[in-house]
């Protein structure tokens, strides 16, 4: 999840593009789906804001490591969440975005 200068996704524009098919195909469960997501979607960005304010000087460029074992525990778990949302993603979000655009081509 590579972030622009002032912190929102790279994808952002094309993450609102997708969200807007789901929340508009008409079906409760899509739409209950996409919304799951964007709620996930904003959980994440609070995460890493908090992560940000924690660990970083934005201004210097640099981080503010005091407590090695800590950093690294809550590095690690984040990863951890992005890895999940990435596989939650495309083994449901995916798939359904396809259904809802008739698409029936799959990843490879």
């Amino acid at each position: 999840m590579g972030l622009l200068d002032d912190g929102r996704p790279l994808n952002q524009g094309k993450s609102q593009k997708l969200y807007t098919q789901l929340l508009t195909s008409g079906d409760n469960h899509v739409t209950t789906v996409a919304n799951r997501f964007m709620g996930g979607s904003k959980e994440i960005k609070r995460i890493f804001a908090d992560f940000v304010k924690k660990w970083c000087n934005m201004k210097k460029q640099q981080l503010l490591v005091t407590d090695y074992d800590e950093f690294a525990r809550i590095t690690e778990d984040m990863f951890d969440m992005v890895l999940d949302r990435i596989q939650d993603e495309v083994e449901h979000l995916y798939p359904l975005l396809r259904e809802v655009r008739e698409d029936n081509k799959y990843a490879a």
